[in-house]
């Protein structure tokens, strides 16, 4: 009965909100995977042994077998045994994983912790479905998302979509 409720009063509220949400920009869908290689490409790329990053600068192009992604700059932070810990996408990062797409001005990824932070206008998509706020953070290796302030979910009914998984299948 809460669910119902929770979801009558969801709609309700954007059913009050007239304005629409904004067009997605950018795909991922002509990144073509490279087998089980990760491939990354930029027009300019700065590498410093000394203080273990590297930067990818202008037309970034992520190819991985389990993420695509497009970004303007990219900066990966490395640990002592050379393995990336940290990753920043910044300007007009667009990603995609599975079924999921992003947008967003600013990602980091902590993979240590598997902990994603999208901001700047972030927004996140399952088939139709959206969700968009000020900063959204997931965790690849848990079935969680959060989502801090101005929160909003939009909800188109389909099977399978997320009204399902909200109302528990029902």
């Amino acid at each position: 009965m809460k669910r119902w409720l929770f979801l009558i009063a969801a709609c309700a509220a954007m059913a009050q909100t007239p304005d629409l949400p904004p067009l997605t920009e950018g795909t991922t869908d002509d990144i073509p995977v490279a087998g089980d290689l990760t491939v990354v490409t930029s027009e300019r790329l700065v590498y410093d042994a000394t203080k273990q990053y590297v930067v990818f600068e202008k037309d970034v192009v992520v190819s991985d077998p389990h993420l695509r992604m497009k970004t303007d700059k990219l900066s990966i932070f490395f640990d002592e045994n050379n393995q990336p810990r940290r990753l920043l996408a910044e300007g007009r990062v667009v990603m995609s994983q599975a079924e999921i797409r992003a947008w967003a001005g600013r990602v980091s990824y902590d993979v240590a912790s598997g902990e994603i932070v999208l901001e700047d206008n972030p927004r996140v998509m399952r088939g139709r479905d959206m969700l968009m706020g000020r900063k959204i953070t997931f965790w690849r290796n848990q079935n969680r998302m959060e989502c801090d302030r101005d929160a909003r979910l939009i909800i188109y009914p389909q099977k399978g979509g997320a009204r399902d998984w909200i109302s528990g299948g029902r």
